[in-house]
């Protein structure tokens, strides 16, 4: 730092907290350029600066160039002062909101979720390194589409910053931040409750007051929603996921090699790696915070699923073939797409008949609210012939839909009754998931294909139930729904024991001429029990569900 600029980090580290970008970025910039064209000569203070300049940039909208400018801090002031050093974790918060501005969003979570762990087992809990990346954390979750989970994140910090350190201005911008995200959640009075409670704890601190005023001012996020596509990865530097427990060993001594400090030193805020055993529980702290493989895959089926979805959708599961799953698939479809979207999800039993997703959904369940059909599409002018009653599925966030005639007879719908209901359902539910019968010719069957954005082709492990399924894509072949078939996502159930059946045939006869093959496999629960808990789902029935809703999201 040359005595000529006069530059310190208090003085952009103030432009920072003020909101005033410009001035930050003119502060810091000729700092910036004398580290780009000479970046083997800069200290840890200009890197520092150059991650202040990152954010700065971030928020004037060059989300590309902070991208940079913060990684190449990050990477610097790692080989400086190690990865457990408060700079280096300050730069890695600056490349988070640098991926969220760039729309990096599920990139922005992982880095500031590695961040946040870090500092929470180096400092401990309620340090404020801690609480500010656990607030960053939970604006990032925010922007990515994780409201609830956001929201309760941001409400324990401030809880516990507060309880800490009081209302200084560190704790009254999180206030304020945490007003805003109620705010564009659609909350407006508790939004500004705490706006205005965040502005008054601000008063004698003129830039501060400015800067929440200005963000109580500001309009709803219209790129906002509660549920997001958050499938962009990572655009800066971050820890692989090691692919095995050999990729996993080679990463552990990766790690101990670059911490080793050759003046015998300390590294880090709680490792002597001097220590007996010091540089191994050093590296293992940081693989800790490596996301395992599975959760990668969890968090990336999640976003996809959670995609949003520009209006209502219908997916719809067909096999003429009795007993090939359609019960099933649409039950646990409801159950999956309600869990990973909080709700809005309709599973409707066409069919009516005995044993189908009307009786294995409510069957023996007195507590699950009922409501009838009416009641949701008042004054729909097509319902004269129709009535039904909605299922309220206990605990878990979707409904199911039967249907009845003006007899008060469960079957076949006509084709005009079918779109009276779907019409009347759309305007309350974003997803609907028709479970038909097996006749093909029914009215109802061609009105739900008429009204498909996502044909499902429940397969179980029988030769007649492929059969019939092939058989269907060829009728629809013939009748100009080619699309449909090409389309189609095939859920393959797999039998108890693997021996008896033969899937990868099975799986490539339909592999040729549909978008997606996915094998579920065999769960008692849900083969035998009359009525489906979801607490008795194992794991891997989760898991495998969990995968088809992401293909069939896709095709949403």
């Amino acid at each position: 730092m040359t005595v000529g600029e006069q530059v310190t980090l208090d003085d952009v580290r103030a432009h920072l907290d003020r909101g005033e970008y410009r001035q930050a970025l003119a502060t810091a910039y000729p700092t910036v350029v004398r580290v780009e064209q000479d970046p083997a000569s800069a200290s840890s203070e200009d890197w520092q600066l150059v991650t202040m300049y990152a954010l700065a940039t971030a928020y004037r909208g060059d989300p590309r160039r902070a991208v940079a400018c913060a990684t190449a801090a990050y990477r610097a002031l790692c080989a400086l002062h190690g990865p457990f050093d408060e700079a280096a974790m300050s730069a890695q918060r600056a490349l988070a909101v640098a991926q969220q501005a760039a729309g990096d969003l599920l990139g922005a979570v992982r880095t500031v979720e590695a961040v946040w762990a870090l500092s929470e087992r180096t400092r401990g809990p309620t340090a404020v390194l801690t609480l500010l990346a656990a607030a960053d954390l939970a604006a990032a979750q925010h922007r990515a589409g994780r409201c609830d989970e956001a929201i309760r994140l941001m409400e324990s910090t401030v809880d516990t910053y507060v309880g800490r350190y009081g209302h200084d201005a560190t704790g009254t911008r999180m206030l304020a931040r945490l007003g805003a995200m109620i705010r564009d959640c659609g909350d407006f009075d508790r939004g500004h409750e705490l706006l205005g409670r965040a502005r008054r704890l601000a008063q004698g601190d003129d830039g501060l007051v400015g800067a929440i005023t200005a963000l109580a001012r500001a309009d709803v996020d219209p790129d906002h929603h509660c549920t997001a596509d958050t499938r962009a990865r990572p655009a800066g530097p971050t820890l692989a996921v090691p692919a095995d427990d050999a990729a996993h060993d080679a990463t552990v001594d990766a790690w101990l090699s670059a911490m080793k400090d050759t003046s015998g030193q300390r590294t880090g805020d709680r490792f002597d790696l001097t220590a007996p055993g010091g540089p191994r529980r050093a590296a293992l702290a940081v693989l800790s915070l490596m996301p395992r493989p599975r959760h990668v895959e969890h968090d990336d089926l999640l976003a996809a699923v959670r995609r949003q979805l520009a209006g209502p959708r219908q997916i719809t599961v067909v096999n003429p073939c009795p007993g090939s799953g359609k019960t099933v698939t649409a039950l646990m479809l409801g159950l999956t797409f309600g869990r990973a979207r909080g709700g809005s999800v309709l599973a409707w039993d066409t069919s009516g008949a005995p044993g189908g997703l009307g009786d294995r959904a409510t069957r023996g369940d007195q507590t699950r609210r009922v409501r009838d059909l009416r009641q949701l599409a008042d004054g729909h002018p097509d319902l004269r012939g129709v009535s039904g009653q909605l299922w309220s599925q206990g605990p878990e966030p979707f409904d199911v839909l039967t249907v009845r005639d003006s007899h008060g007879r469960r079957g076949p719908l006509s084709g005009a009754d079918f779109r009276a209901v779907r019409d009347a359902v759309a305007g309350h539910y974003r997803l609907v998931i028709v479970d038909t019968g097996n006749d093909v010719a029914a009215q109802a069957w061609l009105a739900a294909l008429d009204a498909t954005d996502q044909l499902v082709v429940a397969v179980s492990a029988r030769s007649d139930s492929a059969d019939a399924a092939e058989r269907l894509l060829d009728d629809l072949e013939r009748a100009d729904r080619g699309a449909h078939a090409r389309r189609a996502v095939v859920v393959l159930t797999m039998p108890p024991r693997a021996n008896r059946f033969d899937a990868n045939a099975v799986e490539a006869r339909f592999s040729r001429r549909c978008r997606a093959v996915l094998r579920v496999p065999y769960d008692r629960q849900i083969d035998t029990e009359p009525t489906i808990r979801s607490s008795a789902i194992t794991p891997a029935s989760q898991r495998s569900w969990l995968r088809v809703a992401a293909a069939i999201a896709q095709g949403l």
